[in-house]
């Protein structure tokens, strides 16, 4: 087959890149042909030395910018379908960046899966004319599919809203929509033991503590660190332990890009200066840790923590259960199919939601007293925090293998490819 996946540039070490780059260079040594529209490349046309090859997004991003400055130009992506004539294209990235993507496959005729994470809860109805039309939608989670199934339900001709139905919708009653997890490399993030734990932590000088928390999550309002502070304060004030918060989050200066907070000037204004580490002072993911770098600060940690008001998926908790080490989360979005029956980790409740200004998505806000207290049942129950350790590598073992994960994901590709579009012909045929 011949695939094209638009993402994040497969050659940068974020989550997206990393997954299009597992993904693509599993598919091409599958035999599949992969080109990658990579986000914000402007550049030519590179194969890669894995054989997938890297196409430019055009100037504004995401392929959907006009070639010519006229109504009628072509867009990069209609350029790309054009040249490459795709079995299928892929996209990975949120919902409200594919309106043109829907548009311009349908028109070509290519069969589209928009690959797409949900964080938050409901799905917004301004989205609507846009997944409505796509070929395929898939989620990353069992959280982003319930939450695109009860938006169905409420909104087809089966819904209560006559003055808002929309018929179209019940293609997805008779279509149902699958879910591709992400993968994690089980062979890089993986379980160290006690004598091996002790030099690296050494080696990172964690040594002089005796419980250490990890949280990578980049510093944008979303992840809430300033709730997560809060807690660990809790934590410490309530248990005196000899214990660090060790944060990745990139930049923690960067209080405008992403709309966090200057981090280091809250640890300081809290007390917290000589319990909390942060590994990386870089949003240059090229300047950043690698992913060698990156497993040893898991494996050197007791349990990974976010505060996180929601998550399309969550990357940094797959790579903590992958390394033995327990979780803990809100119970909002993907925390309870990531840490199930509090079997892998701890589910933090949540004390309250904000609604997003412009989707009217909601997203939680943690429990500051409920995050403390789950800290310090994990920081005080030592069998339990290596049970649920153990439990989570076996759980990432059968969930985030990325050799399961793209035979799954063949599988998919193959029957779209054939699959009529569900609103008519408007998907290629196997020639």
């Amino acid at each position: 087959m011949k695939i094209l996946w638009g993402s994040e540039q497969p050659t940068r070490p974020t989550g997206y890149g990393v997954v299009t780059r597992e993904i693509a260079k599993r598919l091409v040594e599958r035999g599949h042909e992969v080109y990658c529209i990579g986000w914000d490349y402007n550049g030519e046309t590179i194969k890669h030395e894995e054989g997938w090859h890297l196409l430019h997004a055009g100037i504004s991003g995401y392929g959907g910018e006009k070639i010519l400055p006229r109504p009628d130009s072509p867009s990069v992506l209609d350029a790309h379908l054009h040249e490459l004539d795709p079995d299928v294209y892929v996209s990975l990235i949120d919902p409200w960046f594919i309106g043109h993507a829907v548009l311009s496959t349908n028109n070509a005729g290519v069969p589209y899966i928009p690959y797409i994470p949900i964080d938050g809860y409901p799905f917004s109805y301004d989205w609507k004319d846009i997944i409505k039309m796509a070929h395929t939608p898939m989620w990353m989670s069992k959280f982003g599919k319930q939450t695109f199934d009860d938006f169905v339900s409420e909104f087809s001709s089966e819904g209560d809203h006559i003055d808002m139905m929309d018929p179209i919708l019940d293609r997805y009653h008779s279509h149902p929509t699958p879910i591709l997890y992400h993968g994690v490399d089980l062979k890089v993030f993986r379980p160290i033991g006690k004598k091996e734990k002790q030099k690296l932590r050494k080696k990172l000088g964690l040594d002089k503590f005796d419980f250490v928390m990890l949280s990578v999550a980049k510093n944008t309002n979303r992840k809430q660190q300033p709730r997560m502070l809060e807690a660990f304060k809790q934590f410490l004030d309530e248990t005196g332990a000899k214990a660090a918060l060790v944060i990745h989050c990139g930049d923690p200066t960067d209080s405008f890009g992403m709309g966090g907070w200057n981090l280091p000037n809250m640890v300081n204004q809290m007390g917290l200066s000589e319990n909390v580490i942060f590994s990386d002072n870089s949003n240059n993911p090229l300047l950043g840790l690698s992913r060698e770098q990156l497993a040893e600060l898991y494996q050197a940690s007791d349990a990974h923590v976010m505060a996180t008001g929601g998550e399309g998926f969550g990357i940094p908790s797959a790579e903590a259960l992958a390394c033995g080490i327990p979780i803990i989360l809100p119970d909002n979005s993907t925390g309870p199919e990531l840490i199930g029956e509090d079997e892998r980790g701890w589910l933090v409740k949540s004390a309250t939601h904000i609604v997003g200004p412009r989707w009217g998505v909601n997203m939680t806000l943690v429990d500051v007293d409920d995050l403390a207290r789950c800290m310090k049942e994990c920081y005080e129950d030592e069998d339990s925090r290596h049970s649920r350790g153990s439990a989570g590598r076996e759980f990432a073992k059968e969930w985030f293998d990325w050799e399961k994960i793209v035979d799954e994901l063949e599988y998919i590709l193959k029957r779209v490819r054939i699959q009529p579009h569900p609103l008519g012909q408007m998907s290629k045929q196997v020639r």
